[in-house]
């Protein structure tokens, strides 16, 4: 009934019933001109409420796959007994049973698991490496601990039996697709214009509706009795209000919408709404991921340090060849690039040289693989050495981990990798800087053939050279290593406890190995893009989970900053600082003549701010949020709608990646 009588729908019906009373009983004799006007308004009643159910409808469609990825059925236990159970007869205190290739349909807390037990979570959070599970608590967050099952993933190994936490649309998995399929509260900006409008004219259309009534009633009945009878006035008025209400508006609104889609389309974007549309044209805040969307995502290797040597790329290439008898530094910073990396070469391309190779992994991985492989066959090397642990990268750890262990003599020196075919494992670790250099005790030396322990000027060196790279918008990481002690050979590598281990024996002791510098050019239309959003009165911030810094000087060079040397950091959101308390003014067509501030903070700096804080963060044109995590995108985003901001944003997504460029 929404369909029929919303919007304009009451005011159509009302008009052809009233015409079709004009035509019969009140018309004598009757006049065809009546009932073709009713006709034609019954006709423009039931096509408007047409349009507005095949828009909801497109917009079902889209989330109704959803529905394939809960399972039908589940095993549960009741009354002692294992029963085969519909999903949606399930309840949150349910005793389910997991196996190895259930799709889970509930939230669920494991109270039993084995020790293999391992869940594919990528639907929700977009991590390939399935996570462990495990009956205790790992953590504070509900979506990151180990001891919740999540709706929608995947039991890939081993078994559990969980209680019921959530279900449908109050689990996680649940609350996404009701997220993304039921439009959000108020109206949207183009909504709240129409609707003004159309105040607007059904006031001035009732004011002469109500003229017109009161001056036949008081003259033209009483003087004039036969030049307009009853019917011809109802006639008349209804004339009046299919004149004033512009009835095919929604029509031309949703028509013009859906050719818009149908070019984005074109363009590769998908959209789920019609609404997202129009919203997209009244953003006044984009925010924008910086790998892969600011930059080309094609990154290299351009320097390194090994121990405190500072080389350039193609200088440790030619040292790895020319000076290979005297100097282990490259190969062995070349073994913990090549070893600890999740990438890897296609096998159809490994006949080709290293740069034109295809490689399975993320852009990272590759800039590394590929710097590796300049200075070591990385193919061969990896045979030399079996994989007992992996530890994936993420966005809350910022580093990856690799437990290896050798399989045969490399060479017959004191190198700290082969020198014992019965060596203890060797975990290799490969992230941030700022979150692994002050784990570190010891550091390589240059030539690799030792280590010393590390000191507070090689502590200081370290940081200036990565500082040094990254204000000129380079991604820096860290490799270091750490002989392991002969204990860990006794844990199971699939129990819960072997992760545990790695993750303690990763929080010190480490041997700095290195740095590599890796570069990812902005790409070659940014500027002018930036420069267009910017013309249109839309601000650009830059939400990234890089170093400060790194993220500061790539936003310079792609023009998200226009003005590098008065970058603001979060000092100057204090309360007491009266300087920035007046409104930022903005001028479209002319960045230089606006006072335009910027600042630079970081997601542990954010977690610090209250709402006077927000409220002056939230004036400032350019904006850089680094080291940020899934939920302080989230958080950004939210901060910004509630102070009257349209943002835009890619893909700040709500738990990690899920689902990336999903508009």
């Amino acid at each position: 009934m929404s369909y029929l009588f919303g919007g304009f729908g009451s005011i159509l019906f009302i008009a052809a019933l009233l015409v079709y009373v004009a035509w019969k009983p009140l018309g004598q004799p009757p006049q065809q001109s009546n009932l073709v006007l009713a006709v034609v308004l019954t006709c423009v009643f039931f096509a408007q409420a047409a349009f507005a159910f095949y828009q909801d409808f497109s917009s079902s469609r889209v989330m109704a796959s959803t529905k394939t990825m809960l399972p039908e059925h589940c095993v549960a236990v009741r009354d002692a007994i294992q029963q085969n159970v519909p999903r949606a007869d399930l309840v949150p205190g349910d005793l389910l049973c997991i196996k190895m290739g259930d799709r889970l349909p509930a939230d669920v807390r494991f109270i039993a698991i084995s020790t293999d037990a391992h869940f594919d979570r990528s639907i929700l959070t977009g991590e390939t490496v399935p996570m462990h599970g495990s009956v205790d608590s790992t953590d504070d967050n509900y979506l990151e601990t180990a001891c919740i099952g999540m709706a929608g993933t995947h039991c890939v190994a081993g078994y559990a039996s969980g209680v019921v936490v959530a279900t449908g649309d109050r689990t996680v998995f649940g609350r996404i697709a009701k997220f993304s399929a039921t439009p959000k509260e108020g109206q949207t900006s183009l909504q709240r214009e129409i609707s003004h409008f159309v105040k607007i004219m059904v006031g001035m259309m009732l004011s002469i509706i109500a003229l017109i009534i009161i001056v036949w009633a008081a003259w033209l009945r009483r003087y004039h009795s036969s030049w307009i009878s009853v019917p011809d006035l109802m006639v008349d008025c209804v004339t009046i209000a299919v004149a004033f209400v512009p009835e095919g508006l929604p029509i031309a609104v949703i028509s013009s919408l859906t050719i818009t889609a149908s070019i984005m389309k074109r363009n590769k974007i998908s959209c789920k709404s019609l609404k997202t549309i129009e919203t997209l044209g009244s953003v006044s805040v984009i925010c924008s991921d910086k790998t892969g969307t600011l930059t080309k995502n094609q990154m290299t290797v351009t320097d390194c340090m090994i121990g405190r040597l500072v080389m350039t790329a193609a200088q440790v290439a030619r040292a790895a060849k020319v000076d290979a008898a005297s100097n282990d530094g490259p190969e062995e910073l070349g073994i913990m690039g090549g070893v600890c990396n999740a990438g890897e070469f296609d096998a159809a391309t490994l006949n080709l040289p290293a740069a034109e190779r295809n490689i399975n992994g993320d852009a990272t991985d590759q800039a590394i693989l590929r710097f590796a492989e300049s200075i070591i066959p990385v193919v061969e090397i990896r045979k030399q050495f079996r994989t007992i642990f992996k530890v994936a990268f993420n966005s809350k750890n910022k580093f990856m981990i690799q437990i290896i262990q050798p399989v045969g003599s490399r060479r017959s020196d004191t190198s700290l990798i082969m020198s014992d075919p019965d060596a203890p494992l060797l975990l290799m670790i490969k992230g941030a800087p700022d979150v692994l250099l002050g784990r570190c005790d010891a550091i390589m030396a240059d030539d690799g053939k030792s280590t010393r322990p590390i000191t507070s000027e090689d502590y200081q060196f370290v940081e200036r050279i990565k500082n040094q790279w990254s204000s000129q918008g380079r991604r820096v990481i860290l490799l270091a290593r750490k002989k392991l002690p002969m204990s860990m050979h006794s844990l199971s590598t699939t129990s819960r406890d072997y992760e545990e281990r790695t993750m303690e024996e990763a929080t010190e002791g480490l041997e700095f190995v290195g740095l590599v510098a890796i570069v990812d050019p902005p790409r070659d239309e940014i500027l002018d893009v930036v420069r267009t959003l910017r013309s249109a009165g839309i601000r650009v911030f830059m939400v990234t989970g890089d170093f400060k810094l790194t993220a500061e000087a790539v936003a310079v060079q792609c023009g998200i900053i226009t003005r590098p040397g008065a970058v603001n950091d979060v000092t100057a959101l204090s309360s007491d600082n009266k300087s920035l308390t007046e409104p930022a003014s903005f001028v479209h067509n002319d960045v230089e003549a606006s006072p335009t501030r910027a600042i630079a903070l970081s997601g542990a700096e954010m977690n610090q701010l209250g709402h006077q804080e927000w409220n002056k963060l939230c004036d400032y044109q350019e904006i850089v949020f680094a080291r940020t995590t899934p939920e302080q995108k989230l958080r950004i985003v939210k901060e910004l709608q509630a102070r009257e901001k349209i943002v835009g944003s890619e893909p700040l997504t709500l738990t990690c990646d899920l689902p990336n460029h999903l508009l």
